[in-house]
Order: C-alpha cells, then sequence, then structure tokens
C-alpha cells in the first residue's frame, strides 16, 4: 500500500482536487481505502458539515487532522495487505 502512494502522485492529487470540486457544504461521501481517494483528503478541508464515511484506516487516520470533517469508519476485519475493513 505505502507504495501506491507514491505513484502517479501528481495525477492523484489532480484527480483529488476535481473530485473534491464536485462537492458542497453538507455532502455525504464515500471514501475507499485505495491511496487515490487519500489524494483527495487535503481537499476536503475548505468545506463545512461534510461526512466522509470511509473503511480505510490510513485514510481515516490523515482524516483525523482535519477537525471540520465528520469521519464515520465502516465496520469489519481488517485486511492489512491495503489497511481496510471488510465483511
Amino acid at each position: 500500500a505505502r507504495i501506491r502512494e507514491q505513484e502517479n502522485r501528481r495525477q492523484k492529487k489532480l484527480i483529488g482536487t476535481m473530485a473534491a470540486g464536485l462537492l458542497s457544504d453538507g455532502s455525504s461521501l464515500f471514501l475507499d481505502s485505495s491511496s487515490t481517494a487519500g489524494a483527495m483528503i487535503p481537499s476536503l478541508s475548505g468545506y463545512q458539515d461534510l461526512t466522509v464515511i470511509t473503511n480505510g484506516l490510513r485514510n481515516a487516520l490523515s482524516m483525523a487532522e482535519y477537525p471540520e470533517l465528520r469521519i464515520v469508519l465502516t465496520g469489519g476485519t481488517v485486511r492489512p495487505s491495503s489497511g481496510s475493513l471488510y465483511g
């Protein structure tokens, strides 16, 4: 998973910025455990009352740095290879 975070960083940042531009205050969204979804996280900081549901442990921890976000983790079993929850 850590290797994927380093690959195509510029493209992932662009995707994240563009995707965040589709949101508005009060939105809810689901981010999976991918590094591409993780690249979107810094672009979420300007929104108010944003709820993010995720199965990604690393992404949830990254979002915890943004107190304006409401973060909801799915339940399940930890998949160590991806840092995600399933089931």
